[in-house]
């Protein structure tokens, strides 16, 4: 009996003695958490100044913000792993020039290959030509982007950070 005993306390040990498993952080997370808070900061604020865009919580880890023009972009995280930009489509060139106007912001938030974003930039223009088939998603780098189908009201944009 003592054997048994000794025989399962050497197994817990060994168990416990291998390697301990380290948290891989988050492709968005390529610099400190803080540093990153501060990032949506400033982006955040530079919104406010290009757009007159105001921020307000919209639950855990999620704030919305809103401009006079009708755009609306959720930042989803701490740090921010995706944004939603929703583009009032009513008149869609201006939808498409709004969208234009905020990818430099996105992208200084999300980071990404110039690649995606330049084919973003693509798609945008594509979505003004009645009746294109334009692609609806694609990935680059750690970046996921998708447009989705906001109805008749909206032209809305998904980017995400895949790890």
């Amino acid at each position: 009996m003592k054997g048994v005993a000794v025989l399962c306390l050497a197994s817990i040990l060994a168990a416990c003695a291998g390697p301990v498993p380290t948290p891989v952080p988050s492709a968005s997370a390529s610099a400190p958490a803080h540093s990153q808070d501060q990032l949506s900061e400033s982006v955040k604020s530079e919104l406010t100044d290009a757009f007159g865009m105001t921020f307000a919580p919209a639950g855990p880890h999620h704030q919305i913000g809103r401009a006079p023009d009708g755009v609306e972009l959720d930042l989803v995280g701490t740090p921010v792993e995706e944004v939603v930009l929703s583009l009032p489509s009513a008149d869609v060139t201006a939808a498409i020039a709004a969208g234009h106007a905020y990818l430099p912001y996105l992208r200084e938030l999300l980071g990404g290959p110039t690649s995606a974003w330049e084919l973003t930039d693509r798609i945008l223009d594509c979505l003004a030509m009645p009746g294109a088939d334009c692609v609806a998603s694609f990935k680059r780098g750690h970046l996921s982007v998708r447009f989705t189908d906001g109805g008749p009201d909206y032209i809305v944009l998904v980017i995400g950070v895949e790890p």
